[in-house]
């Protein structure tokens, strides 16, 4: 009976806590949607490249995200703030990253086919 009680309770607490979600408001910096495809596509990329040879940035403590955002003239505050705004909506945060997404996998496709030429020219180079 407790655990029915509790049950309830978590129930409406979770139904009447839901009732007054306010929307994100629009960013005073609004950033254009092109430019948050291009900035996320930049973030991501660097991501990827950081995980793939993360030791050589540490070494070097390069801060890529921060010149990132100081490639498009904007604050780390305008980026959380740009992001809420686009990501509140599914629909428009599903657009956005489908593009991101398929600019990185063209991106993969093309880094593959550099890496494929250049394991040829190797093999090639090492027949006597």
């Amino acid at each position: 009976m407790k655990h029915l009680v509790v049950l309830i309770l978590m129930l409406f607490f979770v139904i009447t806590g839901c009732q007054n979600i306010e929307k994100v408001s629009k960013p005073d910096s609004l950033i254009d949607e092109k430019t948050m495809v291009n900035l996320l596509f930049d973030l991501h990329y660097t991501d990827a490249i950081q995980g793939y040879s993360g030791t050589k940035f540490m070494q070097r403590d390069v801060k890529v995200n921060k010149l990132i955002l100081k490639k498009y003239n904007i604050d780390s505050l305008t980026f959380v703030e740009n992001a809420n705004y686009y990501f509140e909506d599914a629909e428009r945060n599903e657009k956005i990253y489908r593009e991101v997404l398929e600019r990185l996998e063209a991106k993969k496709a093309f880094n593959d086919s550099l890496m494929k030429k250049e394991k040829e020219v190797e093999k090639a180079n090492a027949l006597p």
